[in-house]
């Protein structure tokens, strides 16, 4: 994993950042126009391992599971983003991040 850019390592050390950006994804149903950029950027913030903890943490993987389950169709662009997501995750925290998912 990175050691984060300088954009990433900020947004790890601004609280309120970090929870609007949680809190804009925890909205997702409301958040149409802007899932694929939240998505996206869910991407770039789990190649941090600090990110990638914290955010595992406060229950992301489980709404990202959550939207890829909503979808119709699973060749969805969004799927193919959401399961990066997952697999970055793998990668920065381990398996401790899928036994968390598993108990949300």
């Amino acid at each position: 994993m990175c050691e984060g850019t300088k954009q990433l390592r900020a947004i790890a050390e601004s609280e309120i950042v970090l929870k609007t950006i949680v809190d804009l994804l925890y909205d997702y149903r409301n958040q149409a126009r802007s899932i694929y950029a939240l998505f996206e950027l869910m991407g770039a913030m789990m190649t941090f391992g600090k990110l990638a903890n914290d955010l595992c943490g406060r229950g992301v993987l489980h709404l990202i599971a959550e939207v890829m389950l909503s979808g119709d169709d699973f060749r969805n662009g969004l799927i193919r983003i959401g399961f990066e997501i997952l697999w970055s995750a793998i990668e920065a925290v381990g398996v401790d991040c899928l036994i968390a998912l598993a108990s949300q």
